[in-house]
């Protein structure tokens, strides 16, 4: 019973999912395999957070008189920032157009594509309807995403992609499921296999190394910010809602910052070696230390 509930006994809970204590396996209710239900510190914070809420509600509903998850500390999950490199986008596009010369489902690789292409939510492109998609002004119109409301601008790929899509009439989803009515629903296991084509791990659990799905947000922030995009204007992208949120990739503003000392060494090198007069820039190999 819920009024039994102590704040204990949901310290004891989380405690016991993070030991992998409630771990089992089972037919479940998949229809092919089975289902295998692991522990670990993320799955516990999550289920846990669950659980808060579900208690939160029966409060508000006059259901319980206090929420004993109330003052239950969460575990403390480690940072994670994971994104894709230069080469690994490569390699990512390059198995994208082997996976759909091989016949791979093209609903799924263009979802993948606009994710990497606009830094949007996979629930927002997964749910994306004809009628949120605004050719004239180049972005995407969300009524009901995360944050409520929210305008995605949307880059000439982006664009060019959607463009290219088919738009039936009558249709309403942008990615359309294959059978039945609703959006398509079965991109991550194609993610999956396109990642492993590329030669990437992919990741589930939080702290874990591989490149998870919500990752290609993450690459698309922090490839605007190495280009020089202020940390406002690709929160405004995203949508963030605060401006913490975007500060995770403030250490990326090292890359632009490098470039512009480079290239001024550069110059003042080849003043150097030149005389002042009609200097050319020189290529310096190597790092060389000095005095300051």
């Amino acid at each position: 019973m819920a009024k039994a509930l102590r704040r204990t006994d949901i310290q004891r809970f989380q405690r016991d999912v993070t030991e992998g204590k409630t771990s089992a396996a089972g037919k479940g209710a998949r229809k092919r395999g089975r289902l295998r239900v692991t522990g670990g510190a993320g799955t516990a914070w999550r289920t846990t957070v669950v659980v808060a809420a579900m208690l939160a509600w029966a409060v508000k509903g006059g259901i319980l008189d206090e929420n004993p998850a109330e003052g239950v500390e969460l575990n403390k999950l480690p940072k994670r920032e994971r994104f894709l490199s230069g080469a690994e986008l490569t390699r990512l596009g390059e198995a994208m157009a082997k996976a759909e010369r091989k016949g791979v489902n093209l609903t799924a690789l263009n979802m993948i594509r606009l994710l990497l292409l606009t830094g949007a939510r996979r629930t927002e492109i997964a749910s994306l309807r004809w009628g949120f998609v605004d050719f004239e002004r180049g972005a995407l119109r969300l009524p009901d995403s995360k944050i409520d409301e929210k305008t995605i601008a949307l880059g000439a790929p982006a664009l060019s992609l959607l463009a290219s899509l088919q738009q039936g009439e009558g249709m309403a989803w942008v990615f359309p499921a294959t059978r039945g009515k609703g959006h398509f629903k079965g991109m991550p296991g194609i993610w999956a296999k396109v990642a492993k084509m590329a030669g990437l791990k992919v990741g589930k659990a939080a702290g874990s190394l591989g490149v998870r799905v919500h990752d290609l947000r993450h690459g698309f922030a922090s490839v605007a910010v190495a280009d020089g995009g202020s940390l406002y204007l690709v929160g405004k992208v995203l949508g963030h809602m605060q401006a913490s949120t975007t500060e995770r990739y403030a250490h990326l503003y090292l890359d632009p910052v490098q470039a512009v000392a480079d290239r001024t060494a550069r110059k003042i090198a080849g003043a150097l070696k030149g005389g002042g007069r009609g200097a050319k820039v020189v290529t310096l190999r190597g790092r060389q230390r000095g005095g300051s």
